[in-house]
């Protein structure tokens, strides 16, 4: 294991204030009246053990207070800071010495302590969402223990942000910390003559490491803060209490990613969005097995049959292996007027009135209130359109909806 990470520097400007007089050719000095005037922070210069990078203001001539760990310079009138990481589980600190001619001042240097090996932040590389995975939603995962979650979802706040982004949350007991996302990076959706396509590329803008906090009882976004960054970060950081930052390299401790998906009785996987504080089943189901594993009849034509048996057909775009299938009322668990879920994947639920108002709430968070634009799926396709008219969508939701 390496002691040591890359060096990180910091530049501290300290503003000193003296009144210079006229001063000979050959004079490589400059003469100062009897006042010196020498103006430094006075908090202490707090660094983390890993040698985290900061900037002040103060400039100065000659410094002192050089230690193994603590690497002090000057060049170009300005006092520059080099710490090594600290190994070990206790802080450190070291005097600086700041002085100009007879004026001098005290700068106090400090470092965390090395947190326990088993509490040191693990690293990971984000997901980038193109491949063959097919969901939205990946685990973040310390060898069988969720630790995060990433999405790759439609943030929708009037006035803030209307882009799809990438973004990392921790883990709060068996659900992510939707108060505490770390946005990777915000996209751009492509289009093509004029028409929204599925694609979604990296924002040019600066933008990008920002933060996003979610109010789950109003499925809305309480706080979003941009980023400043023009590239969105390779590697992040998590530590055991969740903080999540953005990482230069890969450590010695690395964290795995894996696909979530919702599983029918079939065994059929389908891909998951999270679209606000909800999650959603991103394809139509398409099982021919109730929960319980029996299966679901097809081919039912009598109508007293279609009210008692739980049936199914195929959807009417069989060449769309995504459209799913159609179920009658006895499929879903509605029967004699009551209803008990006998269909869904494990999880997930057939949404009520309530959950469609709250979702059509959030997407409306915008200027642009086309929910069903949203919603569905892009292209020409037999899908949306008519011949006067185009019908189809942005799909900037990820809720792929078909017709």
């Amino acid at each position: 294991m390496k002691h040591f990470k890359d060096l990180f520097s910091i530049l501290c400007l300290l503003f000193i204030t003296t009144a210079f007089v006229a001063c000979d050719d050959d004079n490589d000095e400059y003469a100062t009246d009897d006042e010196t005037i020498l103006s430094v922070p006075q908090d202490d210069l707090i660094f983390t053990y890993e040698g985290e990078a900061k900037t002040n203001t103060f400039v100065a001539s000659v410094t002192t207070g050089d230690e193994t760990w603590a690497h002090v310079s000057t060049a170009n009138n300005s006092v520059k800071i080099v710490v090594d990481e600290n190994v070990d589980q206790q802080e450190r600190s070291t005097t600086l010495t700041v002085k100009l001619n007879d004026a001098r001042s005290r700068i106090r240097v400090k470092q965390d302590a090395a947190p326990a090996p088993e509490a040191k932040p693990k690293t990971f590389t984000v997901p980038t969402f193109t491949g063959t995975d097919k969901t939205f939603v990946y685990k973040l995962m310390d060898g069988n223990t969720q630790v995060g979650e990433i999405c790759r979802e439609y943030l929708c706040s009037s006035g803030n942000i209307d882009k799809q982004a990438i973004v990392v949350y921790p883990m709060v007991g068996n659900s992510a910390d939707l108060t505490r996302g770390f946005v990777v990076s915000v996209l751009d959706q492509v289009y093509e003559e004029d028409m929204p396509t599925e694609v979604f590329n990296v924002s040019s803008e600066p933008i990008h490491n920002g933060s996003v906090a979610f109010d789950k009882s109003a499925n809305s976004i309480s706080s979003y803060i941009a980023g400043t960054k023009a590239a969105p970060a390779q590697f992040l950081s998590i530590s055991n209490s969740g903080e999540i930052k953005a990482v230069e390299a890969l450590s010695d401790e690395t964290l795995t990613t894996a696909p979530y998906y919702a599983t029918d009785a079939s065994g059929n996987n389908y891909g998951i969005v999270k679209i606000g504080t909800q999650y959603w089943m991103q394809y139509n189901l398409k099982t021919t097995k109730l929960a319980n594993g029996s299966d679901i009849a097809t081919g039912i034509t009598g109508a007293d049959a279609w009210k008692t048996t739980a049936a199914y057909r195929e959807s009417s775009s069989p060449e769309n292996p995504d459209a799913g299938f159609l179920y009658n009322a006895v499929a879903c668990g509605y029967l004699s007027g009551a209803f008990a879920d006998a269909i869904s994947p494990e999880g997930f639920t057939i949404p009520s009135n309530e959950k469609w108002s709250s979702l059509v709430s959030y997407l409306s968070g915008t200027n642009t209130v086309d929910v069903g634009s949203k919603l569905k799926v892009t292209g020409l396709g037999e899908n949306w359109n008519v011949w006067y008219d185009y019908k189809g969508g942005t799909n900037i939701s990820g809720f792929s909806a078909y017709g």
